[in-house]
């Protein structure tokens, strides 16, 4: 875990509301690992006294980069920051996924901005072994990430308003390729709303595949003291009745987690 001065190399608006921030970070990406996060003080004064948590979006060039929405406050202060200004970063933080092997084969699943973290995964899988399937709102709100390493990856998409891609939730276009030979082979990677990942891990279990799943959910430490992020876990998985999203996570068994008492508010 390192706390770093980092210099903002690119800030751009990449779709509705969401950027794309491209940071001066080697200390970090030298043990940065899919899946992970970062702490970020938006400015030197108080407000806003916190620090916000964002997914690792991807590593080029031992650049990292950030996918963000502007949502509140924290985010609009970010959304103004001009290339060539500082902000001070701590991390990598928490547990990333386990990659698979370069043997196996991957699906992973976005629902809107849950597609950060995957993004980062999708670097280190030979696009021949990786599906990519995304949801979105809307076409406005579709993120590209072919200029974050990956050209030769393409996404499969759903939108809400069938403006593009398939009309629907993504997790029709999961079940419907984990109905085609070979599934046995497939691990699946989630992250997006809760009730997205909800699915995902009914349809996974019915076809009795692998699923990790990243969780999001607010954050004031990042390092487990605060304890703003428990989670209650399955009881046939761990002892404990809770997990903690920011040092347990954010990336998770999908059995770890019970599913029917996750707190919809923390979402």
């Amino acid at each position: 875990m390192i706390d770093q001065k980092t210099e903002i190399i690119i800030n751009k608006k990449i779709a509705e509301a969401t950027y794309l921030l491209g940071l001066n970070a080697h200390k970090i990406v030298s043990t940065a690992k899919p899946g992970q996060f970062v702490m970020i003080r938006l400015t030197s004064e108080n407000d806003p006294f916190l620090r916000r948590p964002f997914s690792i979006s991807g590593i080029l060039e031992d650049r990292l980069f950030i996918i963000y929405r502007v949502i509140g406050q924290g985010t609009r202060i970010l959304s103004s920051l001009q290339k060539g200004e500082s902000i001070q970063t701590l991390g990598p933080l928490g547990k990333g996924f386990t990659i698979p092997r370069p043997d196996q084969k991957a699906v992973l699943v976005a629902g809107g901005l849950g597609i950060a973290p995957l993004v980062f995964l999708a670097q280190k899988i030979d696009p021949d072994r990786l599906n990519f399937l995304a949801g979105f709102r809307s076409a406005k709100d579709v993120i590209d990430v072919r200029g974050l390493g990956l050209k030769d990856v393409e996404l499969n998409l759903a939108t809400d308003d069938h403006s593009l891609g398939q009309g629907g939730a993504v997790t029709n276009i999961l079940e419907d390729l984990l109905f085609k030979p070979g599934r046995s082979e497939l691990t699946v990677f989630s992250c997006g709303p809760l009730l997205m990942l909800k699915q995902v891990v009914k349809i996974t279990k019915k076809f009795r595949i692998e699923c990790q799943v990243s969780l999001e959910s607010n954050m004031a430490c990042g390092v487990g003291a605060c304890q703003g992020c428990a989670i209650e876990s399955a009881s046939s998985y761990d002892t404990s009745s809770y997990l903690h999203v920011c040092k347990d996570g954010p990336v998770f068994k999908s059995e770890a987690l019970d599913w029917n008492k996750y707190d919809l508010k923390k979402t």
